[in-house]
């Protein structure tokens, strides 16, 4: 895997040489260089000078090339990034060629990856693990391991669970719930109508309903380093209390006389009806209709 180079002077400058390896010409001019030396290139070089006064032929120089046990002398490093970006872990080496690297993720060889890098043009959660290189070459019998590169992957939160239309009554309380995953772990700020409720950084926001005003449009915001997520719109309706908006009409009539008296209400609640005299219900009177028959002054 070195480099090494011949290097003659002849004299006279002018004379063509040629250097050989044993009987084959391996190359020409004053300097002849090995690079990447293999098996192959061990031998006895010699140069061999001529012009048209003769030929000149040099001693031989002996080129031995060993192997150097592959030594690892710059680890791959844990590295932690956004999803989608590029993600490159790099193991630097040194020792003879040829220098063999296998890739491992969690312990399970990484198809394809044998070389001294392995790169992720863009980076997806599931490719956050431990990661090693092991590298080897003639010299070594066992290979070398690297230390741990952990990969650490951040990603945009999700939810899992979303807020709920909710119809809301006066006096009651409100509660609305979500839930979302990220890495790292994500925090939420809870919204109405636009506007950031203080205070409310919680999976979950409950509040006591005190008025209508506190119908709107809910959302909560899911934030970690890689960015925000909003959820679903959770609407939001308020229900008081029944609103009388026809008012029975009262009437004076003899007895025996049939007198119906209707009340017109509205709420935004299944409602009930009660009738009255006094204080005293009066049995049967549940519908928005009293049909009456006198039979007494009072």
């Amino acid at each position: 895997g070195g480099t090494f180079a011949f290097r003659t002077d002849v004299y006279p400058e002018d004379a063509r040489i040629t250097w050989k390896r044993g009987t084959t010409v391996v190359g020409s001019g004053a300097t002849y260089t090995v690079s990447a030396a293999s098996d192959l290139d061990a031998g006895v070089y010699q140069v061999v000078a001529e012009n048209e006064f003769g030929v000149a032929t040099s001693i031989g120089a002996e080129l031995r090339v060993e192997y150097l046990p592959v030594t690892i002398e710059a680890q791959p490093q844990s590295v932690v990034a956004n999803e989608g970006t590029p993600v490159r872990l790099a193991v630097v080496t040194a020792g003879s060629q040829p220098i063999k690297y296998v890739w491992k993720k969690n312990g399970v060889v990484v198809t394809g990856a044998i070389g001294n890098e392995l790169v992720f043009d863009s980076v997806r959660a599931s490719d956050a693990a431990d990661y090693v290189v092991e590298v080897s070459n003639p010299r070594v019998l066992v290979p070398l391991v690297s230390q741990v590169a952990k990969v650490t992957v951040n990603t945009l939160p999700v939810f899992t669970k979303e807020p709920l239309d909710v119809q809301a009554v006066l006096g009651k309380k409100l509660e609305l719930s979500a839930l979302a995953t990220g890495i790292p772990a994500v925090t939420y700020q809870w919204k109405k109508d636009g506007v950031v409720l203080d205070g409310a950084t919680a999976t979950g926001y409950t509040v006591l309903v005190s008025k209508v005003e506190d119908a709107g449009d809910y959302v909560v915001v899911a934030t970690n380093v890689v960015g925000s997520v909003s959820s679903r719109v959770a609407r939001v309706t308020v229900a008081g209390l029944p609103v009388i908006v026809t008012q029975p009409v009262g009437a004076q009539v003899g007895v025996g006389a049939r007198v119906p008296l209707v009340v017109g209400a509205e709420s935004m609640l299944p409602m009930t009806y009660q009738w009255f005299v006094g204080t005293t219900a009066v049995t049967g009177a549940t519908k928005e209709v009293l049909d009456l028959t006198t039979n007494k002054t009072n």
